[in-house]
């Protein structure tokens, strides 16, 4: 028989409870607010650029490391905090086009040149602030089950994931440009020079020195960045061009590459080199390859319902 302290325990516990479970369904629905929504993922892409900025203090690849611990845990509070992949995406592209619009603005305040103020290093460190909410993502949704597999936050990965492309790819590919043709200059005063012999130019430059611990000069994301500077080329190709003809898909990697070294070649305007050809094709296809091994683990955590994280 239940005693009336008991009752009043119980009911107690139950107007906690409640009481708990209004204010989470309030904050959720205040953060999902659009305005409310918008003004703190602008705040966080805010503390993204301090991130970039303060961690100009430290040498690679400690640099890369800080950028990532504060990119990654920021990411998973979004998500754990609000179960919204809409906000972290918002996030995280805000966060890209402030720190493009800040260099942008700073260098053209200085009176140098826009090429200038993206150069190979920082546009590698902005697109690895943007890179850890994309995985942050990506990995919540590849073993989503239960309450973060329903039907509305699958719509809301599905939002978030296209927004995230919307954005980036276009910055991605004005980065590119920038970096292959309008920051490339004739060289009048030395030959051409050309390798084709296979490890034996850049990567047998970097390699060692990596090897030997030595990360000073931007060596650390000349090499990583060489190798993965075509990985989101081939992740997004793969996803939305993925009825294409396989002979494209063999071609259009190292015809791109291919066309980049040669036009350093023939205008004289770097170094063209076979391992930066190599490692830019590999990089390509590490990026489709991304895309293929993300859809056979969520065939396998979905009991083969679902072939793709990117629902239907």
């Amino acid at each position: 028989m239940m005693t009336k302290s008991n009752k009043k325990r119980q009911s107690g516990d139950a107007r906690r409870r409640g009481r708990n479970r209004r204010m989470n369904k309030s904050f959720s629905e205040w953060a999902g607010m659009p305005a409310i929504r918008t003004l703190i993922a602008m705040v966080l892409g805010l503390l993204m650029l301090i991130t970039l900025q303060s961690s100009d203090s430290f040498l690679s690849p400690m640099q890369e490391i800080v950028i990532l611990a504060v990119g990654l845990l920021v990411a998973i509070a979004i998500l754990l905090g609000t179960r919204d992949y809409v906000l972290c995406a918002l996030t995280y592209t805000f966060s890209l086009l402030i720190m493009v619009a800040f260099y942008l603005l700073t260098a053209y305040s200085n009176g140098r040149s826009l090429s200038f103020a993206l150069s190979f290093e920082r546009s590698f460190q902005i697109g690895l602030i943007w890179a850890c909410g994309y995985i942050i993502m990506i990995c919540f949704r590849l073993f989503s089950k239960g309450r973060w597999d329903t039907y509305k936050m699958r719509l809301s990965f599905k939002a978030g994931f296209h927004l995230s492309a919307a954005v980036f790819v276009p910055v991605y590919i004005v980065l590119l440009i920038m970096l292959f043709v309008s920051q490339r200059q004739v060289n009048m005063y030395e030959s051409r020079s050309l390798n084709l012999i296979p490890f034996q130019g850049a990567f047998a430059i970097y390699w060692p020195e990596l090897l030997g611990g030595n990360f000073r000069h931007g060596i650390f994301i000349q090499f990583f960045g060489n190798l993965l500077i075509f990985t989101p080329l081939g992740y997004f190709f793969s996803v939305y061009f993925s009825g294409v003809r396989r002979a494209i898909w063999i071609a259009f990697p190292i015809f791109l590459a291919g066309l980049i070294e040669f036009s350093q070649y023939a205008l004289n305007t770097g170094k063209s080199d076979i391992d930066d050809f190599w490692m830019n094709v590999l990089g390509f296809y590490f990026g489709v390859g991304v895309v293929r091994l993300l859809g056979y683990i969520r065939y396998k955590v979905s009991s083969g319902k679902e072939k793709s994280i990117l629902p239907k």
